[in-house]
């Protein structure tokens, strides 16, 4: 049985650090989408809305769009690793059912909901993909604007 939970908790170990690299990232191309468009922003300012500007401004689009795909995509794969945990977590309260296991991490989580009753039910991946989206109804609106623009 002890061998059986040290092969659990490794697979679990595992998991979790899948999910902190899919966190990390997330992060980092969230940074690295909001440099450039800072850097297009900044340019376009000093060009202005001119038709040299289409390209950056569709630009924009693009990495706004491919941040949010990014962002959906690693939410899934960090949903997939919290599945498996979950499996996990089941059966090494099944093993050792005198740790209380799930039972305590169901009353921490009831805890921590009735805390923050609103926030609980909110996933902050939407927000990064708001954020994501932004840019990217950025970059059609300045897009836009500099097509119908006489």
């Amino acid at each position: 049985m002890a061998d059986d939970t040290e092969v659990l908790l490794a697979f679990v170990h595992e998991h979790w650090e899948e999910m902190r690299h899919a966190e990390n990232q997330r992060s980092t191309i969230t940074n690295m989408i909001m440099v450039i468009t800072s850097l297009i922003v900044g340019l376009i300012s000093q060009v202005g809305l001119a038709k040299g500007s289409i390209v950056l401004a569709i630009l924009l689009t693009v990495l706004g769009i491919y941040g949010a795909l990014v962002t959906a995509k690693l939410y899934e794969r960090h949903q997939f690793d919290q599945r498996r945990l979950d499996f996990w977590y089941t059966r090494i309260d099944e093993l050792h059912p005198n740790a209380q296991f799930l039972s305590l991490r169901q009353k921490a989580d009831d805890t921590h909901a009735k805390e923050f009753p609103k926030l609980v039910k909110f996933r902050v991946h939407r927000l990064w993909i708001a954020l994501h989206s932004a840019i990217a109804l950025l970059g059609i609106g300045l897009t836009a604007y500099i097509l119908l623009r006489p």
